[in-house]
């Protein structure tokens, strides 16, 4: 195990790699997290076939992420989130991680692009991709998702409609964040099902139609900055806490069952 986070180190991650490869081979965790480090990953990240997990998060690394990592057959975590990192990641990184179950890269600027109909060998419980350019309509393959706790595609630039999956998939979900973002359509009735869902931000998109009934384990729900109408739901949960709702366009009366929520603390 190798950690080394927080701290103030600086230098070029690239010849740092290198020269880790002759030594430490059999590393199964790497964490230079929050540091300064700069430089590429290509040439050294795929030679530590032992890893487990990856933490170059919060650095100032450049360049693409190398197809090698495929390689990294163990691992289970990976984090590359807030550098500079660009290029495209494909189904040649990512087809032989099957143990993968944390996927965090946010803050770069490469592209996601798979095959529509592909299928991933893992099951992540976290996928966080916020302030990547995806530009693209919301992934089909997390679909295949079942055991994710945790989506933040947040300013991604993500467009299209809410698909119906979403609220019968992802059935294990608690934290869903895809606001700041060009979705349009409705938000489908199907999300009352997601038992699970705690955390739910859909905020400044085009969404429109009458928001449903929301399930009762919802803790914060922000749909403001849309374009809603209608009246309030049915029902928004036993255990809200903070819902924004501002910036749409909701008519009728305020109802009664805001009375009754307990927990309350905010509704703007």
């Amino acid at each position: 195990i190798l950690s080394l986070s927080d701290n103030k180190l600086f230098g070029d991650i690239d010849n740092l790699g290198k020269a880790m490869v002759g030594c430490m081979k059999k590393l199964i965790m790497i964490d230079f997290g929050s540091n300064n480090l700069s430089g590429g990953l290509s040439g050294w990240l795929g030679s530590f076939s032992r890893l487990l997990s990856i933490d170059l998060s919060h650095n100032a690394l450049t360049g693409s992420v190398p197809s090698n990592i495929s390689q990294l057959v163990r691992l289970n975590e990976l984090d590359i989130s807030h550098n500079f990192l660009q290029g495209i990641l494909s189904e040649e990184h990512l087809d032989n991680l099957s143990k993968l179950s944390s996927l965090v890269m946010s803050s770069n600027s490469f592209k996601i692009s798979v095959g529509a109909n592909w299928v991933p060998p893992f099951q992540l419980y976290e996928l966080k991709l916020h302030s990547c350019p995806l530009e693209s309509q919301i992934p089909r393959w997390l679909r295949t998702q079942t055991r994710v706790v945790t989506i933040d595609l947040h300013n991604t630039g993500t467009i299209g409609p809410l698909p119906d999956w979403l609220g019968t998939s992802l059935m294990s979900l608690s934290s869903l964040d895809l606001s700041n973002n060009l979705l349009t359509g409705k938000l489908p009735a199907s999300v009352v099902h997601m038992k699970s869902l705690r955390f739910l931000r859909l905020d400044s998109n085009q969404l429109e139609g009458q928001i449903p009934d929301m399930p009762r384990s919802i803790d914060v729900l922000d749909l403001s900055n849309n374009s809603f109408s209608g009246p309030l739901p049915h029902n928004l949960g036993n255990s809200l806490r903070f819902a924004f709702l501002s910036n749409n366009h909701l008519k009728g009366s305020i109802p009664l069952y805001f009375c009754d929520m307990a927990l309350l603390q905010v509704l703007y």
